[in-house]
């Protein structure tokens, strides 16, 4: 949908002059969202995979444990986006947490790690084990 079509879209939902101070504004709001280009767009508007991908990659390099604050910080994201993810990815092992509260690399992304390391994409074995 491009900017055209949201502003005819939002047009059809308020329509009227008289519109309320609050829809006007919140009418506005959505436009300037909408104009901005992609790389300007609020944090808020990316996508769920694109967050945890900000989290799990703070993990590449550096220490091996983050509490929640610094995951939060490395990842530039919220601290209550952080910890609602994190919750997520702790109870499907993506990630671990520990009884001091520090998150880690959890089984399953050993588990990947492992598999991709195993199968390297410069082993020309069998065809039958390429990933």
């Amino acid at each position: 949908m491009d900017v055209q079509q949201v502003r005819g879209a939002l047009r059809l939902v308020y329509p009227a002059p008289d519109q309320t101070s609050v829809e006007r504004e919140s009418v506005g709001r959505v436009l300037a969202i909408v104009d901005q280009p992609d790389d300007d767009r609020p944090a808020a508007r990316e996508s769920v995979v694109d967050r945890v991908l900000r989290m799990l990659t703070v993990f590449t390099d550096g220490p091996c444990l983050f509490n929640l604050s610094q995951l939060a910080e490395q990842s530039e994201l919220p601290l209550s986006t952080t910890h609602r993810l994190a919750k997520q990815l702790v109870k499907h092992d993506v990630l671990r947490k520990d009884d001091h509260g520090q998150y880690g690399v959890g089984a399953v992304l050993l588990a990947i790690a492992s598999h991709a390391v195993h199968h390297d994409t410069n082993d020309t074995t069998s065809a039958d084990d390429d990933c």
